[in-house]
């Protein structure tokens, strides 16, 4: 019996001895299928990419249709679908949800790389904090992993267990030797790409290197507004490669001027519908699709990949090379600036560096900022000449769209469409919302002068009842000397309160501007019967009004300081309404022009009217192009390196540091033969057509095809968009054999 089990283990070198051996389930009939594809091309650049003790157990365990123990146990979890089943330890038990630290538990298990991720900070940071920091921050990474715990249930996987499926099938490729640089992605997509690579391979050019895959970025914990589809690479299906040769574009200044200067958008026309591109790369990457229909697919790509590159090298080449010098100065002082600040980062992290060192150092970044600052300042106002060929190019095309508008009898600068409402209207809100506490404090200052003038009103009131009694005096008749002191006595209060009432004027007709219907004045009191008058009367009737005065210099402290700022804002916001109501008018009576009467009128010209509102999009892109050119407004011409709509120096290859720049600027179609040959991902090689075509053939989409926002850099597996949008509910095909091929590998 012994002799029997050692010759297994020899037929299967590589197994653990500890491990008991099995024949293969029934229901693992993927082990079947792969153990005849043994000795394949394609088997073998999937265990390739297996670390190489897990691939050589994965080898054995096919050789000698044996599987261990263990891993026959994860097959048999694994083979009633494509999502692994997880360990129990994220449902509550009866079903539901459990608590947040059973819920959040498995991440500890996860790869460091995934879990600070999730954490939003790492291991590192936390362990230089003092007692107090630590805890706040084991807090908030507390609350971060059930938040994304929440985020995946809710919004993309359906429940806990297929999260922590997935994130425990997320691994890095062996694309590099450093950790830095490994790409790390799901099973399905690190399936794909290494079918890619032996593609590739086959025709003598290596995959191109990238490290940026698995990103969560924040985005679990800010979900709202965020479809499905943004989180590719927050579940690692997404990829991005040579992103400064291949930014994303999404102004519409740089789309418009593109155009321009090209003949052509930044995008690939391929021609399909999203829904139907979509179906036909997924039918591609599945192996499903005829050769008929994905060769239609391939040539079109073919066609627009050239246009693009074409495109991309006339733009950088259009303008006369002597007329960029000065930004080509402008460009040398920004790489002095990035050497200099490059410099004084190295010095301090090196030990034993003399502090006279490291203040020189600072100094000559200052000095090269003034240099860099100063470059901008005197080349900014030569932009116009220098851009003079492509804003002739933009004003041509701005007049075009004018004079079709014209030739209708329409003012492009008059209509307004649905977005441009929306802005007018949230402006006009955001203008309401700023004057709101004005608004508020006037309020207040006109209930305490309605008070005010109540008070006046009432004592006026009763003034005018003890003048009737002093004139008509009964019962008794008041001594003579008395009656005139009361009568002297009430009249001064009467003309008080009548300088009180000319003070309190130009408050209510301030209060009525800023309170437009608001009512300023009380109802006047009821007549009163003629009132006796006596020493306690009039000095009950001065009392009164002396309260009134200072409540009267109070009301007017507090309304002047807001009264011009609320009467601005009441202007703003009139303007505003009043521009909503012209755009509201000119757009009726448009749709009324062009379409004629009648309900069938009406949609003819609400169809014109729409047609000329799209154009109106693009004759604002040329404008705000062509001013952005000539000014360098937002840092249009000279912003900093960036990935996303860059500046134009970078577009035009001026900027070091971004792979030759443009719109896209791929590598060379051949080279990197040697790479390829073993196996290695390429730094400089390999970011070509026969990869995009093998990207999409093997069920990738291309951001490049997204009209209006060409994300060039961007591949993302289209299985893996889908299974995110159907919530969890659509099972994955990729990844399956690369699964079990790891399962079997792995230690146990």
């Amino acid at each position: 019996m012994r002799q029997a089990q050692e010759r297994k283990r020899q037929a299967a070198p590589g197994v653990p001895h500890r491990a008991a051996l099995s024949p293969p389930s029934e229901g693992n009939q993927l082990f079947v299928v792969l153990q005849r594809q043994a000795g394949n091309a394609a088997l073998g650049s999937l265990l390739d990419g297996l670390p190489p003790e897990a691939g050589a157990r994965a080898a054995a365990c096919l050789r000698s249709g044996q599987i261990p123990g263990p891993a026959l146990m994860a097959l048999q979890r694994q083979a009633g679908g494509a999502t692994t089943t997880a360990p129990a330890t994220t449902a509550a038990p009866g079903g539901g949800t459990a608590p947040a630290l059973l819920r959040i538990a498995w991440i500890n298990d996860l790869p460091t790389f995934i879990q600070e991720q999730i954490d939003t900070f790492s291991q590192d940071v936390l362990s230089k904090q003092t007692l107090r920091n630590e805890l706040k921050l084991l807090g908030e990474r507390f609350a971060n992993r059930v938040t994304f715990m929440n985020t995946m249930r809710d919004r993309l996987f359906g429940n806990d267990v297929a999260t922590e499926a997935h994130y425990r099938e997320i691994k890095p490729m062996a694309n590099a030797m450093g950790a830095d640089e490994q790409l790390w992605a799901h099973v399905s997509t690190r399936e794909r790409l290494l079918q890619v690579q032996q593609d590739l391979k086959a025709q003598k050019t290596p995959i191109p290197q990238t490290s940026v895959a698995l990103g969560l970025r924040g985005d679990h914990l800010h979900p709202e507004g965020k479809s499905a589809g943004w989180f590719t690479h927050a579940t690692g299906f997404a990829i991005d490669w040579k992103a400064h040769a291949a930014p994303h574009i999404k102004d519409p200044k740089l789309i418009a001027l593109f155009e321009t200067v090209t003949g052509g958008a930044p995008h690939l026309d391929l021609q399909m519908s999203i829904k139907d591109r979509l179906d036909l790369i997924e039918k591609m990457g599945q192996g499903k699709a005829s050769q008929a229909e994905s060769a239609v697919l391939l040539q079109r790509v073919e066609a627009e990949y050239n246009r693009l590159v074409a495109g991309s090298q006339k733009f950088k080449t259009d303008l006369p090379e002597t007329s960029l010098a000065p930004l080509g100065e402008v460009e040398a002082a920004r790489t002095a600036l990035a050497a200099a600040q490059a410099k004084l980062v190295m010095l301090r992290r090196r030990h034993g560096v003399k502090k006279a060192e490291i203040e020189a150092a600072a100094d000559a970044i200052t000095e090269a900022q003034g240099a860099f600052d100063a470059k901008v300042k005197a080349t900014e106002p030569l932009l116009p000449q220098i851009f003079e060929p492509w804003t002739k190019l933009l004003d041509a095309r701005i007049e075009a769209i004018d004079k079709e508008a014209q030739d209708q009898g329409v003012d492009l600068k008059q209509l307004v469409g649905d977005f441009g409402f929306k802005e007018l209207g949230t402006a006009l809100a955001a203008i309401r919302r700023k004057a709101l506490p004005l608004q508020t404090t006037a309020k207040s200052v006109l209930a305490d002068v309605i008070q005010i003038q109540q008070q006046a009103l009432l004592i006026a009131a009763k003034v005018e009842a003890a003048q009737a009694w002093l004139e008509a005096p009964a019962p008794r008749t008041p001594d003579p000397a008395d009656a005139a002191q009361w009568s002297n006595s009430l009249d001064e209060v009467k003309g008080d309160l009548d300088a009180l009432g000319a003070r309190l004027d130009p408050l209510k007709a301030s209060l009525g501007s800023l309170l437009p219907g608001a009512v300023v004045e009380p109802k006047a009191p009821a007549a009163m019967r003629p009132l006796a008058v006596s020493n306690a009367v009039i000095s009950a009737l001065r009392a009164a009004f002396d309260r009134l005065p200072d409540r009267v210099t109070k009301a007017e402290q507090t309304l002047d300081p807001i009264s011009k700022k609320l009467s601005a804002a009441l202007g703003e916001a009139s303007s505003k309404q009043k521009q909503i109501d012209d755009a509201t008018a000119y757009r009726k009576q448009t749709v009324e022009a062009l379409g004629g009467p009648g309900k069938a009128g009406r949609a003819k010209g609400e169809q014109a009217v729409a047609a000329l509102l799209e154009k109106k999009v693009k004759w604002l892109a040329l404008r705000d192009a062509k001013k952005s050119l000539q000014t360098n407004v937002e840092a249009f011409v000279f912003k900093a390196k960036d990935v996303r709509d860059p500046g134009i120096t970078q577009l035009l290859g001026l900027m070091s540091g971004t792979r030759g720049g443009g719109f896209f600027t791929p590598d060379p179609q051949t080279g990197g033969e040697a790479e390829a040959k073993k196996g290695a991902w390429s730094d400089t090689h390999g970011f070509n057509l026969a990869f995009v075509k093998s990207m999409i053939s093997h069920g990738f989409e291309w951001g490049v095809a997204w009209k209006g926002e060409s994300d060039t850099m961007h591949f993302e597996l289209v299985e893996g968009r889908r299974l995110l949008e159907s919530g969890g509910s659509r099972a994955l095909t990729a990844g399956a054999e690369l699964k079990t091929l790891e399962v079997l590998g792995s230690l146990f």
